[in-house]
């Protein structure tokens, strides 16, 4: 008999044989559970369905074998039985009627001590263990007192959703969400607070809050709702792949890492309250195997181990570690609100080396190093760290965002050492380029700060630091802005206080672009050893307050002497820039202090050093020498003032001591006033000067008569019996100046150059 002829059979008789059933003995027994049907002997499974009259609307067999469950499609009120396969007359089960109860809500319900899954298809239970094991929607309510949700598909591309409604987990013996295969997607319900809590102390890595080897996402319905992840020895979230946290409040507390995604973190612009308290990083990805990192065949690498953030109010607590620290890459973008409290780098972009291997062929072909980097593109972001307050071991750019620092150690680093594979050290890129931003800094407590034999600089980078905009305010105990190679300062405001160098570069300073303004921008130092400092110093434009209780400007180290005037570059991911730097050879020494702490008096004692003054507006106070090159100086344009020096054995104007060294002047407006000693005035040319000695009275007019209609005001910061006084300027064309014994008036228009002081002005007038 063909199964068709059967099923008809069973279909035109089945209620008939159901009414008359009871006249059988039965010699099986069937059980139906969340969706699955069991018998104690095998036979043919009859399920048959009824429309709202009770008349039969369907009926569906299936050959069932002892003792393995099948499962069954089956509504409330409809009848199961199992049947003789041989003669399919007669019965060998009562029949089972399907209630509501055996059919369940949908819904995995957590019980304390027990879980209830009934009806729902692709979950196994087990005591406190619910599994799922097919791809699909799963809704979970209730509590595990000690237990785990385990997500364990057939591969690991199938998508699990886990909605929680106000769901808590926790477990003694490992992880209270375990995800080993399957991406998971835990969705909170409006107005849900759902918790996994792991008190398991053995391994970091199984007493984790929340696990997933493939892609996790954790996010809210909506705004609000809250997910808490703890671990009392592990990390509250850890994922092995790419982790993004969405919509909704997150909380975590781990005793290791907080948020660990290996290939990448996101956050999104829709999150919410993230608050992270770790013993180690708050917030991390680790791609790179030190032992594996793969190249292609064209030699190249992609590293993944990147920290997107887009938004949120993050709060991130670290008692040992970083607040954020990535393998490759930190992006802050948008307007997040991020506040770090970490024991060491409050954001850190790691250097990696490791054995690289082909992905054709699995044959070593080098040692690679991975450099990270670190680009912040808005938010608010206040950070107080142990050590650096940011760290990108290539480069860090920022274009815009609300930056507040207090750092034990640098503010801002760009660049480490390594070891390459020859066994000596190398140096990463380590450029730094700001466009934008706001920026609050101090360091080690500031100008005034403590001594320290660590560097403790304010923007510190191993290549260039090209700035170009931005409104700066740095207070640090170690150099305020510092390169081992160049700065090119090209835009900004500058406020600054530092127990060393304001601005240093061991080889090019550019301040300002050629033939620019004096608005390109303005910079005031209020204290600090040395101001400027470099190798070979260009001010071309901007304007510039400087007080130093050494030299003012301190062109000193190593190049090539009477290098030619030629644009570097300097390339990150926004492109390549252009910057104005003097030809020379290679990298100098390191006047002034490098990588430790302040070294004040240690400059550089070579003969080599050049200052040009191309434009723009200086107006200097130095204890020390004003103007000092242990070259050079050539001044072509610009106005200057240095108000200064009252110390003995220095000089207004100090230029090497080399045969060959020069001052040259031969244009612009310069004035110097100062102690007698070590008085070196320049060559001049083109152009009239006066060089004259007479007493100065701090805050009393000196009047200087350049030409028969041009008068000069100079109201010194300084009092000396016995100063020599120099002027040159452009009005000055023929003949030279003097000093002027009679009344000249000046208002608040005619000011040129200065600062006021307690109400007083000083500086000069030009009338």
């Amino acid at each position: 008999m063909t199964k068709k002829p059967i099923l008809m059979l069973i279909v035109t008789m089945v209620s008939g044989l159901i009414s008359t059933a009871s006249a059988f003995a039965y010699s099986a027994q069937i059980t139906y559970s969340d969706g699955y049907v069991s018998a104690s002997e095998s036979g043919t499974l009859i399920v048959s369905s009824y429309n709202d009259d009770g008349t039969l609307a369907n009926v569906s067999m299936s050959e069932l074998s002892a003792n393995e469950p099948v499962a069954v499609d089956a509504n409330e009120g409809d009848t199961i039985m199992l049947w003789d396969s041989a003669d399919n007359m007669t019965p060998l089960s009562e029949k089972y009627v399907v209630s509501e109860e055996d059919l369940g809500d949908g819904i995995i319900h957590l019980n304390g001590t027990s879980i209830d899954a009934t009806g729902v298809a692709g979950v196994t239970v087990s005591g406190t263990t619910v599994t799922i094991t097919e791809a699909g929607d799963y809704t979970i309510e209730g509590t595990l007192s000690d237990g785990q949700i385990v997500v364990e598909t057939a591969t690991k591309s199938d998508v699990v959703t886990l909605n929680l409604d106000n769901v808590s987990v926790t477990s003694s013996t490992g992880n209270a969400l375990n995800a080993t295969k399957g991406e998971v997607t835990l969705s909170n319900v409006s107005g849900s607070t759902s918790s996994f809590i792991s008190t398991y102390e053995t391994d970091t890595d199984t007493g984790v809050g929340i696990y997933s080897k493939n892609d996790l996402t954790i996010k809210g319905a909506d705004a609000n709702t809250k997910i808490i992840a703890q671990s009392t020895a592990g990390n509250g979230i850890r994922c092995k792949a790419d982790l993004e946290i969405g919509t909704g409040d997150l909380e975590v507390s781990a005793g290791n890492n907080g948020i660990k995604g290996d290939e990448s973190v996101k956050i999104t612009k829709k999150a919410g309250n993230i608050t992270v308290t770790a013993v180690g990083d708050a917030i991390k990805t680790d791609a790179i195997d030190s032992d594996t990192l793969e190249l292609d065949t064209n030699s190249s690498y992609a590293p993944k181990g990147t920290v997107t953030i887009n938004g949120g109010t993050l709060n991130l607590t670290s008692q040992t570690g970083d607040g954020i620290q990535a393998d490759y890459g930190v992006i802050i973008a948008n307007s997040p609100s991020i506040t770090i409290n970490s024991q060491t780098e409050g954001i850190k972009a790691n250097t990696t080396s490791a054995d690289a291997w082909y992905y054709t062929d699995e044959t070593q072909a080098e040692t690679a190093t991975v450099e990270g980097y670190v680009e912040i593109k808005g938010g608010y972001i206040n950070i107080t760290s142990g050590e650096d307050g940011i760290k990108g071991a290539d480069y860090v750019n920022v274009t815009d965002g609300d930056i507040t620092i207090v750092s034990a150690l640098d503010g801002i680093q760009s660049g480490v050492d390594y070891t390459d594979s020859d066994g000596n050290t190398a140096y990463t890129n380590g450029d730094i380029n700001i466009s934008g931003g706001t920026f609050d800094i101090t360091t080690n407590g500031g100008a005034s700060g403590s001594a320290t034999e660590n560097s403790a600089k304010g923007i510190k980078a191993v290549d260039a630091i090209i700035i170009s905009g931005g409104d700066f305010n740095i207070n640090s105990y170690d150099d305020a802005i510092h390169s081992n190679y160049t700065v090119d300062i090209t835009g900004g405001n500058f406020e600054i206080a530092t127990s060393d160098d304001g601005v240093h570069a061991d080889y090019y300073l550019t301040m300002g672009t050629e033939g620019g303004t004096d608005d390109d921008y303005t910079m005031n130092i209020s204290t600090s050893y040395e101001a400027l400092e470099g190798s070979v110093i260009a001010y071309l434009s901007g304007t510039t307050t400087l007080y130093a209780t050494d030299d003012g400007i301190n062109a000193a180290g190593d190049y090539e002497e009477n290098g030619t005037y030629h644009e570097t570059t300097s390339t990150s991911s926004s492109g390549s820039q252009t910057q104005p730097s003097f030809g020379g050879g290679g990298r100098p020494g390191n006047p002034g202090g490098g990588n430790g702490g302040p070294n004040q008096g240690m400059d550089d004692s070579s003969d080599y050093g050049m200052l040009y003054i191309k434009g723009g507006m200086l107006y200097l106070v130095a204890n020390g020498d004003g103007l000092d090159s242990n070259g050079s100086i050539l001044m072509s344009d610009g106005t200057v003032v240095v108000n200064g020096t009252t110390q003995g054995g220095n000089g207004v104007f100090d230029k090497g001591d080399a045969s060959g060294s020069y001052f040259k002047v031969t244009g612009g407006t310069l004035i110097g006033f100062g102690t007698t000693d070590m008085q070196d005035n320049p060559t001049v040319s083109g152009q009239g000067y006066l060089s004259t000695t007479t007493s100065l009275t701090k805050g009393t007019l000196k009047n200087i008569k350049l030409n028969s209609s041009t008068y000069l005001g100079i109201i010194p910061e300084i009092t000396l019996s016995r100063a020599m006084l120099f002027v040159t300027t452009p009005e000055m064309t023929s003949g030279s100046g003097s000093v002027y014994s009679g009344s000249v008036s000046y208002s608040d228009t005619d000011k040129v150059l200065g600062r006021t002081n307690n109400n007083t002005w000083y500086g000069i007038y030009k009338k």
